[in-house]
């Protein structure tokens, strides 16, 4: 943390210290029904270290657990009113992800640390900066860049594949003393399927949110080997697709409207490409969609 003073005002009043609050101050903060703050939080974790930042990250996802099995949101101050909840029935979370393929460079730069403890939310100016990082990188691609909206507790699955068609045998058949080799076409699935489940907090500020990626890497053009048959003149040719499968499964407790950035699939080497996630989810209610 910087030297320079910091003043926060959070539930518990104000507070002028050197020392960040404890990181179960702040999720009380950001999950406050007072907007001045919530802002002022969001503006202490924009400077605040990546260990502070990790155990904010731990608390949210502690508290969300402890929220939804007391069916009620803690609130240290009294006087501060639970926001209405709507019936979970009438609420929706719009989910944009961008599955990305950075280069080792790049990920270090985005996710430093420890595998296990990469996770960093973002602000929007943030995630527009990382986008375009990955489109000006020559080693980094966006592989996909799906939407989708589905009811709070509702699993939505999203499918981009492509079936390619492949010869992966032959059949042998004689007519009248004459061999002849009939091709067997087989299929292989190259693209991204990806399943979810969101659940909304009770307080609408967050979503925690079950993910399950597979990414399946055909690749082109298919080689192929040329054989020769006794009986059959003309040359046969068998190919031999070459898939890489890639899957991720986490779950990731998302704040309402921030994109959150966090580990793929574990790279093929050290300097190999890494996959990257970006995920932002929104609640909204049934009725602003109409």
């Amino acid at each position: 943390m910087r030297a320079t003073l910091v003043t926060l005002t959070f539930l518990i009043g104000s507070v002028t210290a050197q020392e960040p609050p404890s990181p179960s101050t702040t999720v009380q903060a950001l999950c406050s029904a007072d907007q001045e703050q919530r802002a002022r939080a969001e503006a202490l974790l924009q400077e605040a270290p990546r260990e502070y930042l990790l155990a904010v990250v731990r608390e949210l996802r502690l508290q969300a657990l402890c929220w939804r099995g007391a069916g009620r949101l803690p609130t240290p101050n009294a006087k501060e009113p639970v926001p209405a909840v709507e019936s979970t029935e009438q609420l929706l979370v719009q989910l944009e992800l961008h599955l990305l393929e950075v280069s080792a460079d790049l990920a270090r730069t985005w996710l430093p640390g420890e595998e296990g403890e990469q996770l960093r939310i973002l602000t929007p100016a943030q995630r527009d900066e990382l986008l375009a990082a990955v489109k000006g990188d020559d080693g980094s691609s966006i592989v996909t860049a799906p939407r989708v909206t589905c009811f709070d507790r509702q699993s939505a699955s999203i499918t981009i594949t492509e079936e390619v068609a492949y010869i992966s045998d032959y059949e042998f058949e004689v007519e009248e003393g004459t061999a002849r080799a009939e091709p067997i076409i087989s299929t292989v699935v190259d693209g991204t399927v990806i399943e979810l489940t969101p659940v909304i907090s009770e307080n609408r500020r967050l979503i925690t949110t079950t993910l399950d990626l597979t990414l399946s890497d055909l690749s082109r053009p298919i080689q192929s080997l040329t054989t020769r048959m006794p009986g059959i003149p003309e040359p046969l040719e068998l190919q031999l697709p070459e898939v890489t499968v890639r899957q991720t499964e986490t779950t990731v407790t998302l704040p309402d409207g921030s994109p959150v950035l966090l580990p793929g699939s574990a790279p093929a080497g050290e300097e190999g490409p890494r996959s990257l996630i970006l995920v932002q989810a929104q609640v909204v209610s049934l009725e602003d969609l109409e």
